[in-house]
C-alpha cells in the first residue's frame, strides 16, 4: 500500500483489539459480580501478558493478518476483563461524595500512563534497533546498486528520520534522499523507492526492538496480573 496510507490502514488493522475491549468490558463488569474483581482483573492482565508474548512469536514482516488478529482480540480481551473491575474497585474504594473526583483523577493517570508508554515502547524499540539499523540500510542500499558515498550520506541521516516518515504517511526514502541533499540516477532511485525495499531494510534490525518492548510489556502485565491478586 502508498506510505501515505500507512496510518490508515494501521488504525484498520488494530479495530480486533477495539472489537473485543468493547464486547468484554461488560463482560467483565458481570463476572465481577460472580467471581470478584481480584479474579477477573488478574485473568485479564494475565491474557495480556500472554498476547504479547504471542507476538513475538510473528515475524516483523510478511506474517498472516489472521493470526496477528487473533492475537489483537485476545488483547483486547484482556484489556477488557482487566479494566471493568479495576474502575469498580477504585470507586468502591472512596466515599460516594468523593467518587466523581476518584474517577477524574483515574482517567488522568490512565492518559498520562497511555502518553508515557508510547515514549517508553518507542524508546525500546529504537534502542533495540540502533546497533544494526544504520549498518542494515547500508547494506540494503549498497546491493540495491547506490554507490557507496552516496549510501553513507543517506545512512548519516539518523533512521528515526525514515521511521517517523513512515509512521506518518511520508516516503522513508524520499524523505532520507532530501535531508542528505543528494541526487540520484533514476534507475537507481526506482530500486530503492519500492514500497517492499524499506521494510526489508529494516526488519531484522528492528525485529530486536520490537521483540525488547513486547517482552517488557509481557513483564509489566504479568506485574499487574500479581498486584491485581494482592490486592486487598
Amino acid at each position: 500500500m502508498p506510505y501515505a496510507d500507512t496510518p490508515l490502514w494501521a488504525g484498520i488493522y488494530l479495530i480486533p483489539s477495539s472489537i473485543a475491549n468493547a464486547i468484554f468490558a461488560p463482560v467483565g463488569g458481570k463476572l465481577l459480580n460472580k467471581f470478584g474483581a481480584r479474579v477477573v482483573s488478574t485473568i485479564g492482565a494475565v491474557l495480556l501478558g500472554i498476547s504479547f508474548e504471542l507476538l513475538t512469536l510473528l515475524p516483523i514482516t510478511n506474517f498472516s493478518y489472521v493470526w496477528f488478529a487473533v492475537i489483537l482480540f485476545i488483547m483486547g480481551i484482556g484489556s477488557g476483563l482487566f479494566q471493568s473491575p479495576n474502575l469498580v474497585s477504585i470507586l468502591s474504594a472512596v466515599p460516594p461524595t468523593e467518587r466523581s473526583a476518584a474517577s477524574g483523577l483515574r482517567s488522568a493517570m490512565q492518559n498520562i500512563g497511555l502518553l508515557m508508554s508510547f515514549a517508553i515502547f518507542l524508546t525500546l524499540i529504537l534502542a533495540g534497533a540502533s546497533t544494526t539499523l544504520t549498518q542494515s540500510i547500508y547494506n540494503a542500499l549498497i546491493s540495491a546498486g547506490v554507490q557507496p558515498s552516496y549510501a553513507a550520506k543517506l545512512t548519516s541521516i539518523p533512521p528515526v528520520y525514515a521511521l517517523f516518515a513512515a509512521f506518518l504517511g511520508y516516503d522513508p526514502i524520499e524523505t532520507m534522499i532530501t535531508q542528505a541533499g543528494i541526487s540520484l540516477p533514476p534507475s537507481v532511485f526506482s530500486n530503492i523507492d519500492k514500497l517492499t525495499f524499506f521494510p526489508s531494510a529494516i526488519a531484522q534490525a528492528m525485529s530486536v526492538g520490537f521483540y525488547y518492548a513486547y517482552h517488557t510489556a509481557a513483564v509489566l502485565a504479568i506485574v499487574a496480573a500479581v498486584f491485581s491478586y494482592l490486592r486487598g
